[in-house]
């Protein structure tokens, strides 16, 4: 349950104006501490259905999944950086890459 919460925190995170401070994000934190704590207080986490993932951000790379190319910082480097390595073959050796 806590995988299903964090990458739905990831989600609103990315989608939702307010990131982080948005409404469906506390509500996941707070269902994120009843998963946690599940074996000292018996009390479930329960996800909501508002709160269920319906499309995830291209960089967290769900390819069975209907996904959206993200906006934000973490999407534009995920691309830059998928981008880079399209164009580039590294061999074995650490730190060595050739551009192609």
């Amino acid at each position: 349950m806590t995988a299903i919460i964090a990458n739905a925190h990831t989600v609103f995170a990315d989608k939702e104006p307010l990131k982080a401070m948005s409404e469906p994000w506390v509500e996941l934190a707070h269902q994120f501490s009843f998963a946690v704590n599940f074996n000292k207080t018996g009390v479930p986490a329960v996800i909501p259905p508002h709160l269920h993932v319906k499309e995830y951000p291209d960089f967290m790379e769900k390819p069975d999944k209907p996904t959206y190319q993200s906006h934000n910082v973490i999407g534009k480097l995920f691309r830059e950086v998928k981008d880079t390595v399209l164009h580039t073959s590294c061999v074995k050796s650490p730190g060595v890459c050739m551009t192609s």
